[in-house]
């Protein structure tokens, strides 16, 4: 994000904020203890807690009712997908 706002006439905003609608993604982003579950996570975690620790990305709960970014992301029940592309002012080009 950093990268592509030098690039924009664009002034970035510190800390970014990350919608996440899983709490133990976000627990794992606050807490840098090591636990024996999360001991061989992969290095985008690692950085995603840095950038966590040094106030440059704040990771925020969202419930998954209104995660928008799954209709891109999973298969959804027709009623959510449709209620979330609403949500983002997206419509159909076949209707």
């Amino acid at each position: 994000m950093t990268a592509l706002f030098r690039q924009l006439p664009v002034q970035p905003q510190h800390p970014y904020t990350i919608y996440c609608d899983s709490l133990s993604a976000v627990k794992m982003t606050q807490n840098p203890v090591q636990h024996e579950r999360t001991k061989h996570i992969e290095v985008d975690c690692h950085f995603t807690r840095d950038q966590v620790l040094s106030n440059k990305l704040k990771v925020q709960h969202i419930s998954t009712t209104l995660q928008l970014a799954d209709p891109f992301t999973k298969a959804l029940p027709v009623h959510t997908f449709v209620d979330l592309i609403s949500k983002l002012n997206l419509k159909s080009i076949h209707v």
